[in-house]
């Protein structure tokens, strides 16, 4: 395989990553105008995009409000 053609997958999948971080951060934007949901939202979204121990916590914390607020809309409505 030449170098040009591996270069040429490399860039390619490099845009993917980019597009879909792109994405992910675009939900982030949706919520940050709410002062502490967008706060809560961006921090633990950094939180569970690393490699750090808080990761479980992190990914535990996201499932009890998601849970919550669905609750909260149920209610509510």
């Amino acid at each position: 395989m030449d170098s040009r053609g591996e270069r040429e997958r490399v860039d390619e999948r490099l845009r993917e990553v980019i597009g879909s971080g792109r994405e992910r951060s675009r939900g982030a934007e949706s919520i940050s105008h709410i002062p502490f949901l967008g706060w809560w939202w961006c921090g633990l979204q950094r939180v569970l995009m690393s490699d750090g121990p808080g990761r479980c916590i992190a990914a535990f914390l996201t499932f009890l409000s998601a849970s919550v607020f669905e609750g909260w809309c149920l209610l509510s409505s």
